[in-house]
């Protein structure tokens, strides 16, 4: 029998399974951990910009509520006003038109005043006989009620002031 006194001899590697296994579960967890951190860090980012686009979109709709709301106000006065127009039914298109047909040829209307119903007329002409034109056209007006001459200058030119009465328009 032959005794061996160097013992026998091991292979100087030697793999430990169970310890390679949990270290390339550890691996693995790891990546995953890491893969699951960029992920969430992306989609954390990707929500802070998107957050941001919100809050611009947010503050460019409050500026447009009060830009029509401004505008808004506008026109609910403007209706109002129209409304206004409407039921106070102007005539003083027609009048000031008539007012063109009525005046002689040759007699200029320097100012034409409107307070309330009482027109007056300032002007110049050549003689008293177109002012009398212009009184007698006046008087015989539809639009006019009464006219009366308030001043009357003589210089180069006859200049005149004349008061006439606006007729109020259901009298028409």
């Amino acid at each position: 029998m032959r005794v061996n006194l160097l013992g026998e001899q091991q292979s100087i590697y030697s793999i430990d399974w169970p310890k390679i296994i949990i270290i390339v579960i550890l691996i693995i967890a790891l990546l995953v951990l890491a893969s699951h951190y960029l992920l969430l860090k992306n989609r954390y980012d990707l929500s802070k910009i998107e957050a941001e686009q919100y809050r611009q979109q947010l503050q460019i709709l409050a500026e447009k509520k009060q830009q029509y709301q401004l505008l808004s106000k506008r026109v609910n006065t403007l209706e109002e006003y129209k409304t206004a127009v409407a039921q106070a039914d102007y005539y003083w298109d027609d009048v000031v038109l008539e007012l063109g047909y009525l005046t002689p040829e040759r007699v200029r209307l320097i100012n034409v005043e409107v307070d309330d119903r009482l027109m007056i007329l300032q002007g110049i002409c050549e003689d008293n006989q177109r002012i009398l034109a212009l009184m007698s056209n006046l008087i015989a007006s539809r639009y006019f009620t009464e006219a009366k001459i308030i001043k009357l200058v003589q210089q180069e030119e006859l200049s005149f002031v004349i008061e006439a009465v606006i007729k109020e328009q259901w009298d028409l």
